[in-house]
């Protein structure tokens, strides 16, 4: 495959007008808030995480604040794959409940990303991918809701939804006691509450966390047409990942992944996927500090320029990486200092140590919980609630001035950006952390009037392999892609567009795909179905006054996903889709 260009343009940023200056105060950070009347009153019987995971890690992060040692310890370990949610815990890896609120609240995390006083969504949905069942889960969330103040959001008025990996309402069993997931879903679908409260929730429950169910599940809520997709949930590297890619490839739906727990090349475990992915977008996580109108954060991880993988065994900190093979999206900073793409794209709160309150019945009831767990749906929900959820990944370079610029803090020993944050981008917080009120006035997302046609070859024809495709786009298109199969296999800068598609292509049928992006960040997209045979030619014949000319349309992006590795969607710089589909290859 072949990637033809590498536009960047450097950003310069600001703090988006917003002030973020450390007072070494906290308020609303891991303190107790007076329980709602409605709240259970708990007992403090300890449950032991070790017993619940087979192998916790306790660790221990510094309030930055008080200087306190706070405990936490993940709470899924049973898979490659696993999810990214890190508890506070008590004496050696025990959870403790509260009968009141321990943690940051959502009226925190709501001023701190200018969230207070903005209209956010009512229609979007965020889809949450996790593992296992979850049968309290509507009540757990009841609870969260109510005490923080947030409008109810339930099966009943429309707002919740609990699916299979199918789509099906056939629930999956709840977690084995060394593996759960819960306290992952408590925290996925309380920070969506907390960054959205106006926005749909549907949450995809995977029967295991030790087969493909998770990326199933992407598809599939991808299918339904969601807004955004978060995931918290990830693992090392280990080769063959651009199999995986085609399960993201979901152009106008933005993709979030935590970036994960480790820091740097998770401490030497490798770079986290799909955090990696080319279609997706990699959250790392951030301590919050300070008090209303007074918000500052760093990096979860060390305080000064470095952080040695010792600490991060001791503490945990938020990912960044390098991958080993997914290609570098061309919106990506040159000096990255990464052949391949690199993590993270953005940022948001995770350090345990400032981590958000959550509520979990199985937990033993309030828990504070930190990890890229929190971070990921906490800005896939700003995203989808400030209506933007058709976005990619260039979104976030081509707007940073939107963002809090992140400068303090390090999640690894490499003396890089990579590892250090700073100035602009930066490895462990990317971009920086969302300023909502900012980002709520950009614009992009409609796809205005832009269109795309295939010209050649015909819906269905037969071809050769290295056949070329040649389409016709509207005035405005600055950019068009060639995909096969989900990959992208060309790239073409001006008009005439015209593609050739891989020379080794394999026999048999294939779904070819052009899509074309104006200045705005638009796109159309336009998608056919061929078959390569080994005598079919390598020029086939225009498609002439059957229909396939540009028009304009403003579908909903769905279907199932278009296959994928490589790059994927990781090139793409759509801020909204304006999709042309034909026939889709039944699965």
């Amino acid at each position: 495959m072949s990637r033809k260009s590498s536009r960047l343009t450097s950003q310069v940023r600001t703090l988006g007008g917003f002030a973020r200056v450390a007072l070494g105060l906290s308020v609303g950070l891991l303190t107790s808030v007076p329980a709602h009347a409605d709240a259970p009153q708990l007992s403090t019987v300890r449950t032991d995480v070790s017993n619940r995971t087979g192998n916790a890690t306790v660790r221990y992060n510094a309030n930055p604040t008080t200087g306190e040692l706070v405990e936490h310890t993940g709470v899924c370990q049973g898979s490659r794959f696993h999810c990214l949610a890190r508890i506070v815990t008590h004496q050696g890896g025990h959870i403790q409940p509260h009968a009141a609120v321990a943690g940051t609240s959502a009226k925190t995390i709501q001023e701190a990303y200018g969230i207070t006083g903005q209209t956010m969504s009512s229609t979007a949905t965020i889809a949450i991918v996790d593992a296992f069942g979850y049968s309290t889960l509507e009540a757990d969330l009841a609870v969260y809701r109510t005490q923080m103040g947030l409008p109810a959001c339930t099966k009943a008025n429309g707002c919740l939804k609990i699916l299979n990996q199918t789509g099906g309402t056939t629930l999956p069993a709840n977690p084995p006691a060394n593996d759960d997931w819960t306290v992952e879903t408590a925290l996925d679908v309380d920070m969506a509450s907390a960054a959205c409260p106006t926005c749909k929730i549907v949450v995809y429950q995977t029967t295991t966390d030790q087969d493909d169910g998770l990326f199933i599940a992407n598809n599939t809520a991808a299918a339904a047409g969601v807004t955004v997709i978060s995931n918290s949930w990830g693992g090392a590297e280990q080769g063959g990942e651009s199999a995986y890619e085609s399960y993201f490839a979901h152009p106008g739906i933005a993709i979030f992944v935590a970036a994960g727990d480790d820091g740097y090349n998770d401490n030497g475990k490798g770079p986290d996927y799909p955090g990696t992915s080319g279609n997706t977008i990699s959250v790392g996580a951030t301590a919050l500090l300070g008090s209303t109108g007074n918000y500052t954060e760093r990096v979860w991880g060390g305080t000064g320029a470095t952080y040695s993988a010792t600490q991060i065994t001791q503490t945990g900190a938020g990912g960044s990486a390098c991958s080993l093979s997914i290609p570098k999206p061309s919106y990506q900073p040159a000096n990255s200092g990464c052949q391949f793409k690199a993590t993270a794209d953005v940022a948001a709160l995770g350090d345990p140590s400032t981590g958000p309150a959550i509520y979990d019945s199985n937990a033993g009831g309030w828990q504070t919980v930190g990890g890229t767990s929190a971070s990921s749906p906490m800005v896939a929900a700003m995203i989808a609630g400030s209506g933007h959820g058709s976005i990619t990944g260039k979104f976030f370079y081509d707007n940073a001035s939107k963002f809090h610029d992140v400068t303090q803090g390090a999640n690894g020993s490499c003396n890089t950006i990579l590892c250090k944050a700073g100035t602009g981008w930066d490895g462990p917080t990317g971009v920086g952390t969302p300023n909502v009120a900012a980002i709520i006035g950009t614009g992009g997302g409609t796809g205005g009037n832009l269109s795309i046609g295939i010209s050649s070859p015909a819906p269905n024809a037969v071809v050769g392999q290295g056949f070329h495709v040649t389409a016709t786009a509207s005035a405005g298109v600055v950019m068009a892609q060639l995909l096969v199969d989900g990959n992208i296999v060309d790239e073409v800068n001006a008009a005439p567009f015209t593609f050739t598609a891989p020379t080794d292509l394999t026999l048999g049928d294939h779904m070819i795909e052009v899509d074309a992006f104006d200045s705005d960040g638009n796109t159309a997209v336009e998608q056919e179905d061929v078959t390569v045979t080994a005598d079919g030619p390598t020029n086939p014949d225009p498609v002439g006054g059957n229909g396939n000319s540009p028009t304009t349309s403003n579908d909903v992006v769905g279907g199932c996903a278009a296959g994928g590795s490589g790059a994927g969607l990781g090139t793409l710089f759509a801020l909204g889709a304006v999709v042309i589909r034909r026939r889709r290859k039944v699965a």
